[in-house]
């Protein structure tokens, strides 16, 4: 239940600050698609789209996230999708993003494969360097299959464009 709570108050704040930071849209020098890496929980292959026009929901770019884990206790692959809003921070080099996503993994352990699936947001900071970005983000997680789970994760990690 904790979990649950931290997750909605977190989303709220979102909404609110969506409402209240300078309305502009944030890419690195007019370049549509990145590619690079994350550090952190989890870690892995990190591509950013942005359409042009806008996405769902008005959103300015997809963020995914392909990871896996091959630890030798618990093999899993998984992939999350995040719309993303950008922002300018005024006075500053930096954006500020965030939005709301998905993840979806599969796993095995001895005698146990499966599914497992949730929703999740992010929020965090970028920094563009012409084609390349710097970044460092936050994302709340909330499995809902096979069981109901919150978990915090998130990393830094860099892309460059094209």
């Amino acid at each position: 239940m904790k979990h649950i709570l931290t997750f909605t108050a977190l989303l709220v704040t979102l909404f609110i600050v969506h409402g209240t930071v300078q309305d502009a849209y944030a890419q690195p020098m007019g370049y549509n698609f990145g590619i690079g890496g994350q550090l952190g929980d989890p870690s892995g292959l990190s591509l950013e789209y942005y359409p042009g026009g806008g996405g769902v929901f008005g959103s300015d770019s997809y963020e995914f996230l392909l990871w896996w884990d091959t630890d030798g206790n618990f093999d899993h692959f998984a992939a999350n999708i995040h719309a993303l809003f950008d922002r300018p921070l005024s006075g500053a080099p930096l954006d500020f993003y965030y939005g709301p996503g998905f993840f979806l993994g599969f796993y095995e352990r001895p005698g146990d494969d499966g599914i497992y699936a949730g929703i999740s947001g992010q929020f965090g900071l970028a920094f563009d360097i012409d084609r390349f970005e710097i970044f460092g983000h936050l994302t709340p997680r909330l499995a809902i299959a096979p069981d109901t789970d919150g978990d915090l994760g998130g990393g830094i990690g860099a892309r460059f464009y094209f």
